[in-house]
């Protein structure tokens, strides 16, 4: 199965089950059930496979627009448009009905507009469908009224969150939390709140300074760090003792360099030099996941990723995936020297945890 055909196969059980309805009565909450995580599912799937050098400041209304320069007509961009507006009303217009007969047509429509993506061979669709990468992981946030920041850290789940390793924080402005807030809620691979955690784990949480809220993600990592790097705020995280910075952690730029590598090779129509893979997964680490150069670690991280990639064959490029986590200490693979504990497993870039 390649990734285009699996964008087919979960457009056409979306349309299935909305068929399926029909045969009794029916509320909204079971139209979003379909439509919310297809347009999501949709949107990952025009940034990182059919548009792989797509930047998460590109909307979904500009990538479908970006298609016409690809060769994709009118008709086509307009069957992905029609469930961009229906994932757009389910999310944020409560007032508007969601109609059987409307949403089955939309995911016709999207199923045809997919079809033609895949067949014009755009981007990476006819690629193998690489190693599947989802965690389940969660996602804590702190207020600090006096520097006026609120930081959010991603962390492996634990017994007790002061035990778990966090792989990654986003240092953002106190404010910022009523936007991301709402984009977390409506999220389907995301669930906010105490219900979704045992009560010793929310107390840990809950006792340990201004505590303002935590969530569970269930996905891949990237997707996450994707919906929460545009809230990191360079202004705050210099304003936060050295040390505790988002640069200054390894881990933390460790998996962002990852995932910058990992789009790059996906989305390289020639074999680059090791010096042009070492810019490209930079530029990337900054665009997409928040990690700029000023890092101490961000040129030492590319180099090494560099190295890595050069090793896989190139006709594998399309089949890179990582990060795959692991505890410290694991012999996975083949270890890949550098700054970071790196290993190659088949096609997937494994790092340690610290």
């Amino acid at each position: 199965m390649t990734r285009g055909d699996e964008m087919i196969v979960a457009a056409a059980t979306s349309l299935e089950t909305l068929r399926k309805l029909a045969f009794g009565p029916y509320a909204r909450h079971e139209i979003s059930a379909v439509i919310d995580p297809l347009g999501s599912r949709l949107e990952t799937f025009l940034r990182t496979v059919v548009l792989p050098t797509s930047r998460r400041k590109d909307r979904l209304v500009d990538m479908i627009a970006d298609l016409a320069a690809h060769g994709l007509d009118q008709p086509t961009r307009d069957g992905l448009d029609g469930l961009r507006e229906l994932y757009n009303d389910s999310k944020h217009k409560p007032q508007i009905p969601l109609l059987l007969a409307r949403a089955t047509s939309v995911t016709e429509g999207v199923l045809s507009a997919i079809a033609d993506i895949c067949t014009s061979g755009i981007g990476v669709t006819g690629a193998p469908l690489g190693r599947e990468l989802n965690y389940s992981l969660w996602v804590g946030f702190w207020d600090y009224y006096t520097g006026g920041m609120t930081e959010a850290a991603v962390m492996l789940p634990g017994d007790h969150w002061t035990h778990v390793s966090t792989v990654d924080t986003i240092q953002m402005r106190i404010s910022d939390w009523d936007t991301l807030k709402p984009a977390l809620q409506t999220h389907p691979r995301f669930r906010l709140g105490e219900p979704h955690f045992e009560p010793k784990v929310w107390k840990s949480m809950r006792d340990e300074g201004d505590f303002l809220n935590a969530g569970v993600w269930d996905g891949e990592y990237a997707e996450l760090l994707r919906l929460l790097a545009p809230f990191h705020n360079a202004d705050v995280e210099n304003s936060v003792i050295p040390g505790t910075r988002r640069r200054d952690s390894v881990f933390s730029v460790s998996t962002a360099v990852i995932m910058a590598a990992v789009d790059v090779a996906r989305a390289a129509g020639h074999l680059p030099t090791e010096n042009q893979l070492q810019e490209e997964i930079t530029r990337r680490a900054a665009d997409e996941y928040a990690m700029t150069s000023d890092s101490p670690y961000v040129a030492r991280c590319a180099a090494q990723l560099a190295t890595c990639l050069l090793g896989v064959p190139y006709e594998h490029w399309s089949l890179i995936a990582g990060p795959v986590i692991v505890k410290r200490g694991a012999a996975i693979g083949t270890s890949v020297e550098g700054t970071l504990p790196l290993a190659l497993d088949g096609h997937a870039i494994v790092l340690q945890a610290f």
